[in-house]
């Protein structure tokens, strides 16, 4: 295993103090969605060290006749998607959906096409589908698509590549992260010979959790593992708000 990047999932860009000590997150935002100007404003003071992922929206491809439908409301979600990612200068694009697609082949074929459509802004492409979608279909889409697939190492394990995306979400029988849970998080992350390994925790506590299991994954790991920024720092100085779990920094209104 190569680099791993643990962090968690924002639904806010993070106060430059708090990106400063993380060496990853995933920007997941919810309605109403900020102006690219302050997205732009927030971005310019983010660090370069911190790697981020987008998580596009809902309504940047839920339109009025359906999921990934043509037409200009797709349109407008897909040039959104694309602006945001070069304003934040995102590593990766997350295309995660729910039970608004289904496994058949038109609803295949049309997130196969919002795929290509994101193709030229040169992020990689995590295709994350759940609803009706187990993990072999959601690999061996990826397989077909040349995307990565953000498969939940809770639940299986990591398909082959290069690339490792995993995404992680407390819930239902497993409400909260235990030892238990993030030692096999962290088989799972270890065990495939990928270059870099990414993990996104959608938790109450995500950048908590996401230390913990950064420091189980250096326990067990060869001793040239870098844990990144979140280990250097004391619990004291990495403790932080549940406003500052969310991201701090930004606003809806620029």
């Amino acid at each position: 295993m190569g680099e791993i990047y643990a962090g968690g999932t924002l639904a806010r860009l993070p106060s430059p103090k708090l990106a400063g000590a993380l060496r990853f997150f995933e920007y997941a935002p919810k309605p109403p969605l900020s102006t690219l100007a302050t997205l732009s404003r927030i971005g310019k003071q983010l660090p370069s060290k911190a790697a981020l992922s987008l998580v596009c929206p809902k309504g940047t491809w839920l339109t009025p006749k359906g999921a990934m439908r043509k037409g200009p409301e797709l349109d407008a979600g897909i040039d959104w998607i694309t602006r945001v990612s070069d304003i934040l200068k995102a590593r990766a694009i997350v295309i995660a959906t729910g039970a608004e697609l289904t496994t058949g082949e038109r609803d295949r074929t049309l997130l196969a096409e919002f795929v290509e459509r994101l193709r030229s802004t040169g992020r990689i492409l995590v295709v994350a589908p759940r609803g009706l979608w187990e993990p072999e279909h959601g690999s061996a889409f990826a397989t077909q698509t040349n995307t990565v697939y953000g498969f939940d190492p809770l639940e299986s394990d990591a398909p082959e590549g290069d690339i490792v995306y995993a995404r992680i979400r407390p819930m239902g029988a497993r409400p909260r992260l235990t030892e238990g849970h993030l030692a096999q998080v962290a088989e799972r992350l270890l065990s495939p010979e990928a270059e870099q390994a990414y993990v996104a925790i959608d938790s109450d506590k995500p950048l908590q959790d996401a230390k913990r299991l950064l420091k189980l994954l250096a326990e067990v790991q060869s001793a040239d593992f870098d844990p990144g920024p979140e280990d250097e720092e004391d619990d004291e100085e990495t403790e932080v708000s549940d406003d500052e779990q969310d991201g701090e920094a930004e606003s809806s209104d620029d």
